[in-house]
């Protein structure tokens, strides 16, 4: 069985994203230094886009440090937790509901990085959609940007295919909160189903909440040949000391 995701599902979601992160401050802070430890560009760099931006904890950190930034995301409902968290910290950046595949299109700026992380690619519904979105990525950098991309190790997990991912308890709105991923998994670069449980652990009543979604693993060469194709040239390659994920930044090629 699989999955076509909407647009309205991640909608759905991103009231309760959130509630994925035991420490959202801490998740903030982490994910700039990420950026800083990958991008040796980024402390230059003026003009940041930060796409597929989620709830926009890497968005918070740039604002923070003084970077244009541009955030854009499918889902409205993602790009309005983003504004809403940049006000009340009394932040700004530009903000815009935005496919990868119109970004060209919808942005007249160039910028000179374009993050897309948080395992943000694997949302693409395949192999010709992938190449769209880094296409799509890759003509909005200015002639010296960088490019940096993240994913999970899908290598790693297909070997292993594991059912279930649980991570740290936490309290969301008030609720203390466990939350589940559950991988279904099929095949290679093509669409596994995925849920992401939230077990509410309420001592009488327990209960869960449940969203659905897919996923496309795909090998780390396809996402090589991808930037290759994309006109890009790859600088450097990082891995999480777990390896459990990594990192790819790449460079037009001039």
């Amino acid at each position: 069985m699989a999955f076509v995701d909407s647009v309205e599902d991640y909608d759905a979601f991103a009231a309760e994203y959130n509630a994925l992160f035991e420490d959202f401050d801490g998740w903030t802070r982490t994910q700039y230094q990420i950026l800083l430890e990958l991008l040796l560009e980024l402390a230059a760099a003026r003009r940041v886009l930060d796409c597929a931006c989620g709830t926009g904890a890497q968005t918070r950190g740039l604002a923070r440090h003084g970077h244009e930034v541009t955030t854009t995301d499918a889902s409205a409902a993602m790009v309005r937790e983003t504004a809403n968290l940049l006000r009340n910290d009394g932040l700004e950046a530009a903000t815009a509901q935005c496919r990868w595949e119109s970004l060209p299109v919808q942005l007249t700026a160039r910028f000179d990085v374009v993050s897309c992380c948080g395992n943000a690619l694997a949302h693409s519904p395949g192999l010709e959609a992938l190449q769209r979105n880094v296409d799509a990525m890759a003509a909005v950098l200015d002639s010296a940007g960088a490019l940096l991309v993240d994913s999970r190790n899908w290598e790693r997990m297909l070997d292993t295919r594991p059912r279930h991912e649980v991570l740290p308890q936490g309290t969301y709105a008030g609720e203390r909160l466990v939350p589940i991923y559950t991988f279904d998994w099929v095949d290679w670069e093509i669409r596994n189903p995925l849920e992401i449980l939230f077990l509410c652990l309420e001592p009488e009543t327990p209960r869960h909440r449940s969203y659905r979604f897919s996923f496309y693993p795909f090998r780390r060469e396809t996402l090589r040949a991808v930037l290759r194709s994309a006109g890009l040239e790859i600088a450097r390659e990082y891995d999480s000391p777990d390896r459990e994920r990594y990192a790819i930044v790449a460079h037009r090629v001039l």
